[in-house]
């Protein structure tokens, strides 16, 4: 069976909303809303979060110990990083052969989406 890991990278500090991804959305955290959504997905075998805030691996520790962390070195905290630098980085944590990234701006993606594509893209 093809394992599925779904990534999640979050800095500390946004550019142009300071602390959005801990910031309040409705009842929970920003960030709450897509990694619940993400464990609610049984195809996904692991989530994975890679940061550099200690609030967010705080929270996550508490909330979602299943979900693993991966600590961002403060070479890829930067702004004007690329995307593509820090998904090679949190790539390496994971064995998976089939991986996708989302965002906690994504806080109403639903499960049924993550579910649908991943099944057409399985199953192509």
């Amino acid at each position: 069976m093809t394992k599925v890991a779904a990534l999640v990278p979050m800095r500390h500090d946004s550019e142009r909303v300071p602390g959005k991804n801990y910031r309040t959305f409705g009842n929970a955290p920003l960030f709450h809303h897509i990694v619940r959504t993400l464990l609610a997905v049984k195809e996904i075998d692991e989530i994975l979060i890679d940061t550099d805030s200690p609030t967010i691996t705080k929270d996550c520790a508490n909330s979602f110990p299943t979900v693993r962390l991966i600590k961002r070195p403060t070479s890829l905290s930067a702004g004007e990083i690329p995307m593509t630098a820090i998904s090679e980085h949190s790539l390496a944590y994971t064995d998976a052969e089939v991986v996708l990234q989302t965002h906690s701006t994504n806080p109403l993606l639903r499960v049924e989406t993550i579910r649908k594509a991943l099944t057409l893209y399985l199953n192509d």
